[in-house]
């Protein structure tokens, strides 16, 4: 054999080693790892990685490489560029089941822990992923706080479970108790269940959104709240354990990003720390930027530094307009489109009703949909008492949103200011809207009396304003008959 022959042999057994030649071995890095019991169950698992960009100012996201789990084996190839933070997902058909963080660059290694039910996957590696992600998601710290608080949701998941369990079998029980004594006292009574289901209205694709804000024209604070506030925090000793070992978790990674943003020499390390959160929640993340700005390309500064300087900023700005409307305060109005493509202003809302849950969400937001059933049964309950819930998507399409309030069939007034190209607005921005569930509980002067409330404490809130309502229409009545039964003694 020819030394060319045998030169082309070895480069043609590389390229099938490299999946056809599609991967350059000086750009290669590689994903590896076993599923646990993270992946059981799972029909069809694959692994993804996915990068966000920024083009033209707009964060975008989109898969660079994938492979599918065979029998519980992670073994992924790609090719990048440079040094990128990455999201590896772990799907099974459209649903994301778990994701972690990473720092992948040629040649580097990422190895993938699955730690176990409720615990998910952690990330270990080769390069600047052993410096900005191993290097404390590794640790004994992190992994014995993240174990506590896997191991704390799943005896959550069973006491819940159970109670279920408890409740069905007392249920089923009434029931059987109740039809036997229907049975013995009314044979020809038929018993009819009736469910009403609230039909979303049919779309407008032409639909204007309109918002309007006006903050400067509302006074700094109001007087006369429906119902005391709810407390903003809640005491530490009663909240939930899972909880607290959630926040130690998200603790100690913000804390690593924190300190490798500010301290790490390395400019593009310090980025990329960035990248990961790190300082992404401060003023001086912007400084940071700025520094970093000083020292890097023209390139990095145009597509990395820039926008993400811009969204800190807007950022910032969100969070100042949450503190400033605690409850006390003055609610801004605004004006947007509702399900039908008719605008809606909030005042015209508060004008109709006494208490206004104003709530912003977005089909994506599980936590948002778990809240769904609650929020229906108070609806039902007081919404002819003067309740009335204005939900506000922010989803990125329209055809997301719609999907979603026909599967949920969502009965309130159903609002949208879509997130067009990543860009927020105006009624987003003025309302604080830094995470989601994001709710507000108005009165009908617009004065803020609850904030980001959970359905427990809406519901004590709802029971009490409405209770009062109810006795004063009760004493009402019976003052109407009092007065009725003297009038008539009177006239004998």
């Amino acid at each position: 054999m020819s030394r060319s022959a045998s030169l082309l042999s070895t480069v043609t057994l590389l390229c099938l080693a490299l999946i056809g030649c599609g991967i350059d071995p000086n750009l290669r890095y590689t994903v590896t790892g076993e599923l646990g019991a993270t992946g059981e169950g799972l029909e069809n698992p694959e692994i993804v990685v996915r990068r966000s960009t920024y083009v033209e100012g707009t964060l975008t996201t989109e898969d660079i490489a994938s492979s599918r789990v065979r029998d519980g084996k992670i073994d992924l190839e790609g090719e990048i560029h440079e040094p990128t933070v990455v999201r590896i997902y772990l799907l099974d058909g459209d649903q994301a089941k778990d994701s972690v963080y990473a720092v992948i660059e040629p040649h580097a290694e990422i190895r993938l822990v699955d730690l176990g039910k409720n615990k998910g996957m952690i990330a270990d590696g080769t390069g600047k992923h052993a410096q900005l992600v191993a290097s404390w998601m590794m640790s004994d710290e992190f992994v014995s706080s993240l174990n506590a608080y896997g191991d704390s949701i799943t005896a959550w998941q069973e006491e819940e479970e159970a109670k279920k369990k408890a409740e069905e079998e007392a249920e089923a029980a009434a029931d059987t108790e109740a039809g036997d004594s229907v049975i013995e006292s009314t044979d020809d009574e038929e018993v009819v269940e009736t469910a009403i289901v609230a039909e979303a209205g049919s779309a407008k694709e032409d639909a204007p959104v309109v918002a309007t804000t006006d903050e400067d024209a509302l006074p700094n604070a109001c007087e006369g709240d429906v119902v005391e506030a709810a407390a903003a925090d809640e005491e530490e000793a009663d909240r939930p354990e899972r909880y607290v070992l959630y926040d130690k978790v998200i603790g100690i990674q913000n804390d690593s990003l924190d300190d490798l943003a500010r301290n790490t020499e390395a400019p593009l390390d310090a980025l990329l720390a960035m990248e990961l959160g790190g300082l992404g929640r401060v003023q001086e993340g912007v400084s940071r930027l700025d520094e970093l700005a000083g020292v890097l390309e023209e390139d990095v500064v145009s597509k990395r530094i820039s926008p993400r300087r811009d969204r800190l900023v807007a950022y910032l700005k969100r969070v100042d307009a949450d503190k400033s409307l605690a409850p006390g305060k003055f609610a801004p109005d605004f004006t947007l489109a509702n399900f039908d493509g008719e605008n809606v202003s909030l005042n015209e809302v508060l004008q109709e009703n006494e208490v206004v849950l104003v709530d912003f969400w977005a089909s994506w937001c599980g936590p948002c949909i778990a809240t769904f059933p609650e929020l229906k049964r108070m609806y039902s309950d007081y919404q002819d008492d003067g309740f009335e819930v204005v939900a506000i998507t922010i989803d990125d399409t329209r055809e997301e949103w719609v999907e979603a309030t026909d599967e949920h069939e969502l009965p309130w007034l159903n609002l949208e200011e879509l997130q067009i190209d990543g860009s927020s607005g105006p009624v987003y921005n003025a309302y604080g809207v830094t995470f989601i569930p994001k709710g507000y509980v108005l009165n009908k002067d617009s004065c803020i009396v609850g904030k980001d409330m959970s359905m427990e404490e809406l519901d004590k809130l709802l029971a009490a304003q409405f209770a009062s309502v109810d006795s004063t229409e009760i004493d009402q009545e019976s003052t109407s008959n009092v007065a009725e039964t003297t009038d008539n003694q009177i006239g004998s």
